[in-house]
């Protein structure tokens, strides 16, 4: 049984400002925007490394898809990226930071008539 490689380190040091950033996002813009920042910087702090540089179009945030990010084909046909989701919880990581940004984003869908942004103060 071969070990996988864990990124979770890398993951506890970006929660917090993402976190931070998610919640004081005013729309869902805002919210695909800072999961694309924060996406980035993880996939650059574990490519990197590999010579691979990703960037920020590279991923984005998919609210209605079953899996809540994509990424772009220039990283998904590198067989150095698949090579790194196989063996890692990298793949993991982007999910739960997709899942919170999908959250925010369905939340910020249901009350966009009661904020700055919507209808409720125009």
């Amino acid at each position: 049984m071969s070990q996988r490689i864990s990124y979770t380190k890398i993951e506890n040091e970006l929660w917090p400002e993402y976190r931070d950033r998610l919640n004081k996002s005013e729309s869902t813009e805002d919210v695909k925007k800072f999961f694309a920042y924060t996406a980035t910087e993880l996939l650059q702090k574990v490519l990197e490394p590999r010579g691979i540089s990703p960037d920020f179009e590279d991923v984005r945030l998919d609210p209605e898809g079953d899996t809540p990010y994509i990424l772009s084909s220039r990283l998904s046909n590198q067989e150095k990226v698949s090579a790194v989701f196989a063996e890692s919880d990298l793949q993991d990581i982007l999910h739960r930071l997709g899942r919170s940004a999908v959250k925010r984003y369905r939340q910020l869908t249901r009350n966009a008539g009661k904020s700055r942004s919507g209808t409720f103060y125009r």
